[in-house]
């Protein structure tokens, strides 16, 4: 009678266990009756404890938060080795045709020697220097495993530009040049009006057509829309020009040169913005 009750008791107790658990111990009891009997099943047992401990402890160091400590850490020691190993900057190199002082691009830097050479911000620290005047375009380079190059493409004296009493240096794009010298630049061609400045290049590329007319100019005055006046012969002469065929007035000035030496004559004005009509004025006036 006893025993029927101790075999009903354990009965008991074995349906009390959790499903779960049961599932557990007899997948754990079949890998290491698997590991005993192949090498291949013990090499599969120890990799799935492997796996298992290495997910427990990466969660355990991320709940912890310890995890960005370990990757500091990580690229600290990476950093050290690799400064140890000579990435660390040695010379800066700075190819410019010498208008921008290499002083001020020094002073703008982020690094210097001895720092890291790949600490070095390529992108930001191009965008720094073309912030000085005289920069147009900037190229950063690292080379390994020592060197920082930054070579500098220079904004190129174009003109002069004379607007409410100010003269100023303007480059192709009509762009000032802050900084730029006018004793330094005094053979440039002077354009004069509020918009002048960004039509320049347009009226310089058509005067290349009439060499002998534009040697003689001493400004372009910038009347309105496609409307310009030259002045000549140290500020005597004044052509006005054709706003609809400003080739057209230029080589009709060319063709009366070239017949009456009309550019050796004291003329204050020579009209030439009607087609079929020419006017000339020994006085100049407004011809705006």
């Amino acid at each position: 009678m006893a025993k029927m009750t101790n075999r009903q008791g354990s009965r008991k107790s074995l349906k009390s266990t959790s499903p779960h658990l049961k599932g557990a111990r007899n997948w754990a009891s079949a890998q290491v009756r698997l590991a005993s009997y192949s090498r291949l099943g013990f090499i599969r047992l120890c990799a799935s404890i492997i796996f298992t401990l290495i997910i427990i402890t990466f969660f355990s160091l991320w709940i912890g938060g310890f995890l960005p400590d370990i990757k500091k850490y990580s690229q600290e020691l990476k950093r050290d080795s690799l400064m140890s190993s000579g990435f660390s900057i040695s010379k800066i190199n700075v190819i410019s045709k010498g208008r921008v002082p290499e002083e001020d691009i020094r002073k703008i830097l982020d690094f210097k020697n001895g720092d890291y050479l790949f600490d070095v911000k390529i992108n930001e620290t191009q965008k720094k220097i073309e912030t000085l005047p005289w920069v147009k375009r900037v190229l950063v380079r690292r080379l390994w495993p020592d060197q920082v190059v930054i070579q500098i493409v220079e904004r190129e004296p174009f003109a002069l530009w004379q607007y409410e009493g100010k003269v100023e240096v303007i480059d192709v794009l009509g762009e000032v040049i802050e900084g730029a010298s006018l004793n330094e630049n005094p053979n440039l061609n002077l354009f004069v009006g509020k918009d002048a400045a960004i039509n320049a290049v347009k009226i310089n590329k058509t005067m290349l057509d009439f060499p002998s007319i534009a040697a003689r100019v001493d400004s372009f005055i910038y009347v309105s829309e496609n409307r310009w006046d030259i002045v000549m012969n140290r500020g005597n002469t004044r052509v006005l020009l054709s706003q609809h065929d400003l080739k057209g007035s230029l080589s009709m000035l060319e063709e009366l040169h070239s017949e009456r030496d009309i550019l050796n004559l004291k003329i204050g004005i020579i009209d030439l913005r009607l087609k079929d009509r020419l006017s000339l004025s020994h006085q100049q006036t407004d011809s705006s």
